[in-house]
């Protein structure tokens, strides 16, 4: 097989979150990484005088990984994250996630989420940035499409 020539990376990806009013809102700029983990449930069994299993599968799980940059601008990721952990905690909200950016044929991942876990690492004598970690889990359907215009 000849060596792909249309690998693509992650650098102009692009990530979009509902603010407090549904509007969607662009927290590529404060947003480090983005994982997407979908998985099956899925269960097998077994017969008499069969070594092979017998797999069903049956719905879907997504969970998706944001890293973002702790700022003090309003309406950044950080801040949108804050105020729906801490204001409207068990509301679902709209993401879309865009590969590898949000031109004509790019992949669109999109879908409602809730946030279930908030990580806030403060260590004292890191000059790094603070890199504020959350996860997301789908609340209905998750989807994939090609942005078309």
């Amino acid at each position: 097989m000849a060596t792909s020539t249309t690998i693509i990376n992650a650098c102009d990806a692009v990530v979009k979150l509902d603010d407090e009013a549904g509007t969607l809102t662009d927290i590529t700029g404060a947003s480090a990484k983005a994982t997407i983990s979908s998985s099956a449930n899925s269960a097998s069994v077994r017969v008499f005088a069969d070594d092979d299993p017998i797999t069903k599968v049956c719905g879907k799980d997504t969970t998706i990984g944001l890293e973002c940059f702790y700022s003090t601008a309003a309406d950044e990721a950080v801040d949108l994250l804050k105020h729906w952990w801490f204001n409207y905690f068990g509301t679902a909200r709209s993401i879309e996630i865009y590969v590898p950016d949000s031109t004509v044929g790019s992949d669109k991942f999109y879908g409602e989420v809730q946030v279930t876990s908030l990580e806030l690492p403060l260590e004292a004598g890191n000059a790094e940035p603070i890199r504020v970690s959350v996860e997301l889990v789908t609340d209905g359907v998750f989807a994939l499409m090609t942005v078309a215009s």
